[in-house]
C-alpha cells in the first residue's frame, strides 16, 4: 500500500512526530460513510452527511423511493473515493505538511521507513519536497493571486 507521510514540524526524529495516510479508504468507507467520517474526526463533512441522510430518509416517502435508494449510495461512493484526500486536507489545516511517499504494508512500517530514509539522507520526491506551502493538497488552502480579474482572465 502507498502511504503519504506528514509531519507538523520539520526534521521529525520520532514516530510520534509523523502521521501516515493510506492512499485508499477501503470498503468500510463505502459501506458506512458516516461512521468512517466520525472515526476520522471529519466533523464538518460528517454534519453535511447527516443533513443529506435526513433529506434521503424524507425522500424515501415520495413516489421516487427507488431512485432515492440508488442516490443514497453516492455519499458512500464519494467517501470511498476521496476519503484519503479528506484526511490530507484536514491534516493540512492542522499544519501538517506532506514530506514523503512510502510503499509499506501498514502504518507503523511506513513511518519507520520514512524515518529510516531521513536518517540515511534520502531526499523526498522533488514534487513534495519543493512544493511551496500555498500548493498544499487542501481545497481550503489559500489560493494563489492571479494577475487578471474576471471570468475569462482578460
Amino acid at each position: 500500500m502507498i502511504w503519504t507521510i506528514h509531519e507538523k514540524e520539520r526534521e521529525a526524529t520520532t514516530t510520534a512526530d509523523l502521521r501516515a495516510v493510506r492512499e485508499r479508504s477501503g470498503a468500510f468507507a463505502f459501506l458506512f460513510p458516516g461512521l468512517w467520517l466520525a472515526l476520522h474526526r471529519l466533523w464538518f463533512i460528517f454534519a453535511v452527511y447527516v443533513l443529506l441522510a435526513i433529506v434521503w430518509v424524507a425522500g424515501l416517502y415520495t413516489q421516487y423511493a427507488g431512485e432515492v435508494i440508488l442516490i443514497g449510495f453516492l455519499p458512500g461512493l464519494y467517501v470511498w473515493l476521496e476519503g484519503s484526500q479528506l484526511l490530507r486536507s484536514q491534516m493540512a489545516q492542522q499544519g501538517y505538511d506532506i514530506v514523503d511517499l512510502v510503499d509499506a504494508p501498514d502504518e507503523d512500517t511506513a513511518i519507520a521507513e520514512a524515518l529510516a530514509r531521513r536518517a540515511e539522507g534520502s531526499v523526498a520526491p522533488a514534487s513534495i519536497a519543493e512544493a511551496p506551502p500555498t500548493q498544499r493538497l487542501s481545497p481550503l488552502a489559500p489560493r494563489r493571486e492571479r494577475d487578471s480579474v474576471g471570468l475569462f482572465g482578460a
